[in-house]
C-alpha cells in the first residue's frame, strides 16, 4: 500500500459508518423500510465458536472485496477507453457497488434499499481506499474493520 494509507483506510471507515447511518435513517424515513438485522453476525454459544466465526467471517468479507473488484477493475478499464478515467471510475464503482449490495439479498431478506443504497452504496468508500491505497488491502482491511466493529457488540455484548 501507499505511504498514508492508514489514514485513508481510516477515513473510508469512518464515512461509511457516515452514510451508512444516514442511508438508513433516510431509508427510515421515505420508505419506512427498519433495518434488517444481518443474521451473520448473532452468533451466540461458547466463546470459542464466537471468535472462530468471526474469523471465517473476516475471510468472507476479503471474498466480498475480490468479487466486488472482478467486476470494478474489468468494468474501470473498459470504459477508460471510452470516457476520462475519472467517469470511468465512478461508474465502475457504482456498478460493483450495486452488485456487492445485491449479493446481499438473502442475508437482509430481500430488503432491497437495505440491500443496494445502505450496503452496496455505502461501501464507496471502501472502492476509494482500493483507488488511494493502490491496494485492494486498503479495501479489505476499511470494510474487515468496519464489520467487526458492528458485529463484535452483537455477538459478546448481551
Amino acid at each position: 500500500m501507499e505511504k498514508g494509507s492508514w489514514k485513508i483506510i481510516f477515513w473510508s471507515i469512518i464515512l461509511t459508518f457516515i452514510t451508512s447511518f444516514a442511508t438508513m435513517a433516510l431509508g427510515n424515513l421515505l420508505f419506512h423500510t427498519g433495518f434488517v438485522e444481518n443474521s451473520n453476525a448473532v452468533h451466540t454459544g461458547p466463546i470459542l465458536a464466537r471468535i472462530q466465526h468471526l474469523v471465517l467471517l473476516s475471510i468472507s468479507l476479503i471474498g466480498e472485496e475480490l468479487i466486488t473488484a472482478s467486476v470494478a477493475f474489468p468494468l474501470y478499464h473498459l470504459l477508460a477507453e471510452k470516457m476520462s478515467s475519472k467517469q470511468a471510475w465512478i461508474i465502475a464503482g457504482l456498478i460493483s457497488a450495486i452488485l456487492f449490495g445485491l449479493m446481499h439479498l438473502k442475508i437482509y431478506h430481500g430488503n432491497l434499499y437495505q440491500c443496494i443504497v445502505v450496503i452496496g452504496l455505502t461501501r464507496l468508500p471502501f472502492n476509494y481506499a482500493w483507488r488511494k491505497t493502490n491496494s485492494l488491502w486498503g479495501g479489505i482491511i476499511g470494510h474487515i474493520i468496519y464489520d467487526l466493529v458492528i458485529f463484535i457488540p452483537a455477538m459478546f455484548i448481551v
